[in-house]
């Protein structure tokens, strides 16, 4: 039979009305179903879809690597950290490093030291045996014995949020001031015990004394934090 052949002509006098209503009623709901069956399938593939789109790549935690949490600063020169808490290694303009191997070494453009063996003095006079500092990498030679720190390194900082003393050269000029350093090195003086517990309640333990305050910064005086 031809597929072009047309729909079979339906007796509706042999049949009755009934009947044809029957196969009417038959013919639309194959195509309601067949309809229905098409919704269905177009709506599990957009599903499919949209599933496979919330892919997991991008919630990724390689984003979130722990290197940027580092405690230290974002330091370039080889395990930098910041000034010294125990009163070695804090003044300005020092690098302070803690090798492994070597243990804490402090160098400055005039002396380098060895806080492990007590090995400290001019540079033209002392020898620290430690190539993991690459001491004569970052401080350039000059001709008069000192050194230049290189382009691209920065001295270190005081650790964020601790209390400290000078010694001598008070930013005040006024011996016992504590300060507080902020995340910039400079120091905030704090004018009264009150102040100083709403930023530290242990502000006033462990105070770093720093032997010489030439150099640093003043900030602001600290008001209540709130």
């Amino acid at each position: 039979m031809s597929n072009n052949s047309p729909l079979p002509i339906i007796a509706v006098g042999a049949l009755g009305l009934s009947s044809v209503s029957c196969v009417i009623s038959s013919l639309t709901g194959f195509l309601v179903s067949d309809d229905s069956n098409v919704e269905s399938n177009t709506s599990t593939s957009n599903t499919s879809t949209d599933t496979s789109n919330t892919s997991t790549s991008n919630t990724s935690t390689s984003n979130t690597s722990t290197s940027n949490t580092s405690t230290e600063q974002d330091y370039a020169i080889p395990h930098q950290i910041s000034l010294g808490t125990d009163g070695w290694c804090t003044d300005w303009g020092s690098v302070h490093q803690d090798v492994p191997g070597c243990g804490r070494i402090c160098s400055s453009a005039t002396n380098v030291e060895s806080k492990t063996d007590g090995t400290s003095g001019p540079w033209a006079d002392t020898t620290i045996a430690c190539t993991g500092a690459k001491l004569d990498e970052i401080w350039e030679k000059q001709d008069d014995g000192t050194r230049k720190l290189a382009d691209g390194y920065i001295t270190s900082k005081l650790k964020d949020g601790i209390s400290v003393q000078c010694t001598t050269n008070d930013l005040r000029g006024s011996e016992g001031s504590v300060y507080r350093v902020n995340s910039d090195g400079i120091l905030e003086y704090y004018p009264s015990p009150s102040i100083a517990e709403t930023w530290n309640p242990d502000w006033n333990v462990n105070i770093t004394q720093i032997p010489d305050c030439a150099g640093f910064t003043k900030g602001e005086d600290l008001e209540m934090k709130t």
